[in-house]
């Protein structure tokens, strides 16, 4: 038997406006709720409404987030029992748009709000490194992992580009012209380097 029942239902009466209210949310009858005793004075009629006295008000309060903890923690051994994972490790690579995927994390966190995400952003190989390892089981990214199966969502268009003034632009090419690697190599080149352990996957633009 749930001891906490008559918390319960006192916070009931209070949160859903009346006995009768609460007694039909609860399931129960109005006298079970009106019995219901904790062994201390936590609500009084005022005319015709029940409303909490002083020590209720205190108790109350300290009791809300306790039946809070103890509902989600009732929900995680619900969740696991059914073989949902408590934590859901994601890694995803750098180049791709968090806005692309924000919608889809919301959606998760409301199937299962049990379910902690834990996000690792990664460069290049970084991703697939963890997937093989174990880190994460889910990796959003540009490259293959060797003996995993890969679903395409989608394509992304990387589209070079330099401000008005810079040499490319007003030397090169030109901003209708077409800029060559040759001109490309005048420049310096900055790289994010990849986050994998091994660095092997720096990409065909190095050199």
């Amino acid at each position: 038997m749930d001891d906490l029942r008559p918390w319960r239902w006192l916070i009931g009466v209070i949160d859903y406006g009346g006995l009768q209210a609460a007694a039909d949310h609860f399931h129960r009858t109005p006298s079970t709720l009106s019995e219901a005793q904790v062994g201390l004075p936590l609500v009084a009629y005022q005319g015709r409404r029940l409303i909490l006295t002083e020590i209720g008000q205190l108790l109350t309060c300290r009791m809300r987030p306790v039946l809070c903890d103890l509902d989600g923690a009732q929900a995680l051994a619900t969740q696991l029992a059914q073989g949902v994972e408590p934590v859901l490790c994601v890694a995803i690579d750098q180049i791709i748009p968090l806005a692309l995927i924000a919608d889809v994390f919301s959606i998760v966190s409301e199937s299962y709000p049990q379910t902690r995400i834990e996000l690792f952003e990664t460069i290049l190989g970084g991703g697939p490194a963890m997937m093989l390892v174990g880190t994460v089981g889910l990796y959003l990214g540009t490259q293959m992992v060797t003996g995993m199966p890969t679903i395409a969502l989608d394509r992304l268009r990387l589209v070079p580009c330099a401000a008005r003034t810079h040499p490319l632009v007003t030397q090169a090419g030109g901003e209708a012209g077409q800029v060559t690697e040759a001109d490309l190599r005048r420049y310096r080149q900055i790289v994010i380097r990849d986050s994998a352990p091994s660095r092997l996957a720096n990409g065909s633009w190095l050199s």
